[in-house]
């Protein structure tokens, strides 16, 4: 893969994997060109990382984000937050819930629990 095409994202956003409802592929090239978006990603992505610097104040910021029912297959919803120290990355996470949310609100409030817990601890 000397020299691949690079790709910004390793995955389309409008692909929704599922357990069930699709035949096998049977045409395995069809794997191979996932995989090399996947390597252009990595490939396109040598260079990034965690840039943290020196901090001119201890204000903690904190963004959190859930996705409603994301999951096709147990409608269970993922949720996701980071954490910073001025400007710098010291927190985050990415989890699908256990539970399955009623609404979209019941799972921000569910991701916004688990956020000041960190930040609690922090």
């Amino acid at each position: 893969m000397q020299g691949a095409k690079t790709s910004s994202t390793s995955m389309t956003n409008s692909l929704k994997l599922s357990q069930f409802g699709s035949d096998p592929i049977l045409d395995p090239s069809l794997y191979r060109g996932h995989l090399k978006r996947i390597l252009g990603y990595l490939v396109g992505s040598l260079d990034h990382g965690i840039h943290l610097t020196k901090c001119s104040s201890f204000a903690v910021q904190a963004f959190c984000e859930a996705d409603w029912a994301s999951d096709p297959d147990d409608r269970r919803s993922t949720s996701g937050y980071c954490v910073l120290l001025d400007s710098n990355l010291v927190a985050w996470k990415s989890k699908k819930q256990q539970t399955i949310s009623r609404s979209s609100t019941e799972v921000e409030f569910h991701n916004l629990a688990a956020l000041v817990t960190d930040i609690t601890w922090l």
